[in-house]
């Protein structure tokens, strides 16, 4: 059901009125063009992004800065939508990874401390 369908079959009121007004006189807009296309020096930018978290030499945190830096820039120069938000995910993809790694080390290095070590810190700190 189309808002506008929607509308008409509420209770009429002068603001239920006035939006059905709006909707049949507004015009829908679709996203300005891009200002620019990406320079050469921007898409190695974004490949090096990709490579850094898809590549065989994974460096996840260098991943995430590079895709900061590659979304600024296709923010700034107006790129398509669809195409920041695929940069988005694949850098919610990374922060994911980075937790789960930085999660995976601390339990692993919490399994390796020796319980005297702890108890005497504690006892330090108390």
């Amino acid at each position: 059901m189309d808002v506008k369908h929607w509308l008409s079959q509420q209770q009429s009121s002068s603001v239920i009125g006035t939006s059905t007004q709006l909707l049949s006189t507004t015009t829908i807009t679709t996203a300005s063009a891009p200002t620019r296309p990406p320079t050469k020096e921007e898409i190695a930018l974004l490949q090096r992004a990709f490579a850094s978290f898809y590549g065989t030499d994974k460096d996840v945190s260098k991943a995430v800065e590079l895709l900061s830096e590659t979304i600024d820039t296709w923010e700034k120069t107006q790129q398509p939508g669809d195409e920041i938000a695929g940069l988005f995910r694949v850098r919610g993809d990374a922060f994911m990874v980075s937790l789960s790694t930085d999660a995976a080390g601390l339990s692993c290095a919490l399994n390796n401390v020796d319980m005297s070590t702890i108890q005497l810190v504690v006892c330090h700190v108390a």
